[in-house]
């Protein structure tokens, strides 16, 4: 069946026209979604730096609370729990670093956690920032 374009479009019809116009159109729809996605982009992007800054605005509260309590330790408690926990030494490493055996790495560690625990308690220091 032929459609009969007079009839269909009008005595005032120019394709060129309706050409443009229809690309015009398909151009504006193109750059408003691509203005919208790029939007949402922006938002998710500046929502992780925002967790982010929070998690390590946290992470230095922790991390001073910590430093706090250890510099209220004896120099031999700080030193087994610095080689432990900032050095990742094991057991072994530690007993040859310090020249001892090995049960008495783990007896002075054992003392040196509690003493830990107790000044970081007794300093008003919350129960949180350690866990």
């Amino acid at each position: 069946m032929e459609v009969d374009e007079a009839k269909f479009f009008g005595d005032g019809f120019s394709q060129k026209a309706w050409l443009v116009k229809v690309a015009r159109n398909l151009s504006l729809n193109r750059k408003r979604s691509l203005t919208r996605q790029f939007k949402k982009w922006i938002q998710a992007y500046q929502t992780d730096v925002t967790e982010f800054q929070s998690c390590r605005l946290e992470w230095v509260e922790k991390e001073r609370a910590v430093r706090e309590v250890l510099m209220r330790l004896d120099e031999d408690s700080r030193q087994i729990l610095a080689l432990r926990y900032y050095a990742q030494l094991s057991y072994d490493d530690i007993s040859v670093e310090l020249g001892i055996a090995k049960g008495t790495v783990m007896s002075r560690l054992s003392r040196a956690k509690e003493k830990f625990k107790t000044l970081s308690l007794e300093g008003g220091e919350r129960e949180e920032v350690f866990s």
